[in-house]
């Protein structure tokens, strides 16, 4: 599956939440011990995303749906042992900016400048595997336009930190129209938007006269969005 995940003996820190008191304990093959490795990366030294969750690009076989929950798998099993791997979760929603600004509000702080490595006032390091903090980095080799291409029905949503939406479309949308889709509905909700934004998917942008279906986006993907600040 591109990831190794196995259960093995280990030392845990355990945090007593209502104390605040750190203890030892020693969990075996069938109390959820498990190592999570993160995704293998990609050959050239690239590197996505900016701040606190700015990464070295990496590679997956797993389809959306398979990595949606493997990512599940990993925070269940460690908001399980550590409660406050919650806060963890909601900040890898946030971009970096916003992330790290609710991490310090938090009492976190990194030990090497990334999201991934980080402790907190009880001195428990907390390791989060590269594929729960960015999606994975695709080469951008775009298919060919096909004019005779039958349109395929999608599910897509757009994301921006905590903001999520869902659009039922087809992958012949453009960029530029599935940004006026998102301008539109917006709208429609009487909520203050944004009103230009970029469109990225696996780490490449895109672009208004690109199709979905260039993308190779499929049902239930997930497309980030950044803002366009002008600056007059």
């Amino acid at each position: 599956m591109g990831i190794c995940c196995f259960p093995r003996n280990n030392f845990i820190f355990r945090v007593d939440t209502i104390t605040n008191n750190i203890h030892t304990n020693r969990y075996n093959f069938n109390e959820n011990c498990e190592k999570f490795n993160d995704m293998p990366l990609t050959q050239k030294e690239i590197y996505i995303n900016y701040g606190i969750k700015k990464m070295r690009a990496y590679k997956c076989t797993l389809n959306i749906d398979e990595l949606n929950n493997l990512r599940e798998h990993f925070w269940s099993v460690k908001i399980s042992l550590n409660e406050r791997y919650r806060f963890l979760r909601q900040a890898i929603l946030y971009d970096s900016d916003k992330c790290e600004e609710y991490l310090s509000k938090n009492g976190f702080y990194t030990l090497e400048g990334c999201i991934n490595n980080c402790s907190d006032f009880t001195k428990y390091v907390y390791n989060i595997p590269n594929y729960c903090i960015n999606d994975p980095y695709f080469e951008k080799i775009l298919l060919n336009v096909d004019n005779n291409r039958q349109p395929i029905d999608l599910k897509i949503y757009l994301k921006y930190n905590d903001q999520c939406e869902l659009f039922k479309i087809n992958d012949h949308y453009t960029g530029k129209m599935l940004k006026n889709e998102y301008y539109e509905l917006q709208n429609k909700k009487n909520k203050n938007h944004f009103l230009n934004i970029r469109l990225f998917f696996g780490g490449n942008e895109i672009k208004d006269d690109e199709y979905l279906y260039q993308h190779k986006i499929y049902n239930n993907y997930c497309i980030q969005f950044t803002p366009v600040y002008i600056f007059i």
